[in-house]
């Protein structure tokens, strides 16, 4: 009806929702774009714990090394420091991209 009285509010209105699809529509395959970045650094924090899993199953000891030795308390330490800062990095890494859009 504003359309066919000359009014420009139907255009405008046209053009904001025209916009807010594109934007969703970007943040959608962003979303898409971010999953497998987000899934590696994932899947690479738990690595450490399978590694151990894999220890006792071979039949070793490695939770009685890592908690029980003062090398396994300073690799147990270190491990956890990189395994934080590797997140920590991704996440920044991801946040950043974000923004970014």
């Amino acid at each position: 009806m504003a359309s066919a009285q000359g009014a420009g509010l139907a255009d405008a209105l046209d053009r904001i929702v025209t916009q807010d699809r594109r934007a969703e529509e970007v943040r959608r395959q962003l979303e898409a774009h971010l999953a497998a970045p987000r899934a590696t650094a994932r899947m690479l924090a738990l690595l450490p714990a399978l590694g151990l899993l894999l220890g006792v199953a071979i039949g070793g000891d490695p939770l009685g090394w890592l908690l029980g030795t003062t090398p396994g308390w300073a690799c147990l330490a270190l491990g956890l420091v990189l395994i934080a800062a590797g997140l920590a990095w991704a996440t920044r890494i991801v946040a950043r991209t974000e923004r970014l859009l």
